[in-house]
């Protein structure tokens, strides 16, 4: 019994160690672009107070981890919240900058209405067909 859990220790090891050399350890990213240095203290300063409330249960304890959870809970809100709001406004201003382009470019004069066969493009984008020559003209 002890060489089949010596052996199984000995793949173990040589499977994590080629993953390693082969795989690498990547930093993970953070997945919360919002979440800072303040978000952190905040939450790390509820849990402490939520440990206390089951040492010595009294109404100050509790109301304390209350206090710590609101600030915690406002903090992180408003964060997420101007975070949001600031990518929502940056995306309206490149929504905003694309409709500018395309309207410039549109109202831009074009040197295809002086050139023969502009027609043809006119009637392709109407999608109808001249055939008269006062119509062409």
């Amino acid at each position: 019994m002890e060489n089949v859990e010596q052996d199984w220790q000995n793949i173990k090891a040589a499977i994590l160690e080629a993953a390693k050399e082969t795989i690498q350890m990547q930093p993970r990213a953070p997945y919360k672009e919002w979440w800072d240095e303040e978000c952190r203290k905040a939450i790390e300063e509820k849990n402490i107070e939520r440990k206390k409330c089951p040492q010595r249960r009294t109404r100050a304890t509790q109301e304390e981890y209350e206090d710590k959870r609101r600030v915690a809970t406002k903090i992180c809100r408003n964060k997420k919240k101007h975070w949001l709001n600031d990518r929502i406004r940056r995306i309206e201003e490149v929504i905003h900058e694309m409709k500018r382009r395309n309207f410039i470019k549109a109202s831009k004069p074009s040197d295809r209405q002086n050139r023969p066969g502009c027609h043809y493009q006119y009637a392709r984008l109407t999608k109808e067909t001249l055939t008269e020559k006062q119509q062409v003209f």
